[in-house]
């Protein structure tokens, strides 16, 4: 599997489980990756039902792992 499918399917296993029901009640203003240390991470951009926003930092993406490549959501 390619490094941009094997990333989608990582990004919607952790936004419909690790952060679930986040992803299902809020809108998502933004998502990016970024790597610090090593170690390459999703952030999600959320906003709250005030107005303000919230930031998830999803776990470490190792793109070597096919762990999330048959996640169907």
């Amino acid at each position: 599997m390619d490094i941009a499918e094997r990333s989608k399917k990582y990004v919607q296993y952790h936004m419909d489980t690790t952060f679930s029901p986040t992803f299902t009640e809020k809108i998502m203003i933004n998502g990016l990756w970024h790597e610090a240390g090593g170690e390459i991470r999703y952030e999600a951009l959320v906003e709250e039902q005030d107005g303000s926003q919230s930031s998830y930092l999803f776990p470490i993406f190792d793109p070597e792992s096919d762990e999330f490549d048959d996640y169907a959501g």
